[in-house]
């Protein structure tokens, strides 16, 4: 879900701050007025702010290929489908993401490609996992996987039996 509103925001809610001037509908490219073009009527009434965020939004739409543009439109019929609070859930997850430091937010990034990566029936095996966790196994859990780079392989080892002999 965190990457779904990841894209979502990403592709329609691009921001720049800088913005220079405003942007005129006849200033747009014929493929960015195409992809724009049900604002085309109130274009000049658009706040600026929101016409640059459309604007880069059809840009970086206009370079994904047909799978990932087919990936965005899955995700936001997801999104739409989702209830407002849950909307609002995601929201606050995804601005406490990005309110991590650079380096936890690389890390997270690349576990999830890392769980990503793996068979349906890992991830659905560690899924199952985890949803059998109490709340505190699940703290303890995510403690650990923060602390994970801080040990030396002998207390690594001794978590990993320790999980093992839970676990039998």
């Amino acid at each position: 879900m965190n990457r779904l509103l990841a894209t979502l925001l990403l592709v329609l809610c691009a921001t720049c701050a800088n913005a220079q001037e405003p942007l005129t509908w006849d200033s747009l490219s014929g493929a960015e007025r195409q992809l724009l073009q049900r604002f085309e009527s109130n274009w000049a009434e658009l706040p600026a702010e929101r016409r640059q965020r459309l604007v880069l939004g059809a840009r970086r739409w206009s370079t994904l290929s047909d799978k990932q543009k087919a990936q965005v439109r899955d995700r936001f019929k997801r999104w739409q489908a989702l209830e407002p609070h849950e909307r609002r859930k995601l929201r606050r997850r995804f601005e406490r993401f990005l309110a991590l430091p650079k380096a936890d937010r690389q890390r997270i990034r690349e576990r999830y490609r890392w769980f990503q990566s793996l068979p349906d029936e890992e991830k659905a095996a560690l899924r199952d996992r985890w949803q059998r966790m109490s709340p505190q196994q699940r703290r303890r859990w995510l403690e650990l996987q923060q602390n994970w780079h801080r040990l030396t392989p002998a207390q690594r080892q001794r978590l990993r039996r320790e999980q093992r002999n839970r676990n039998n």
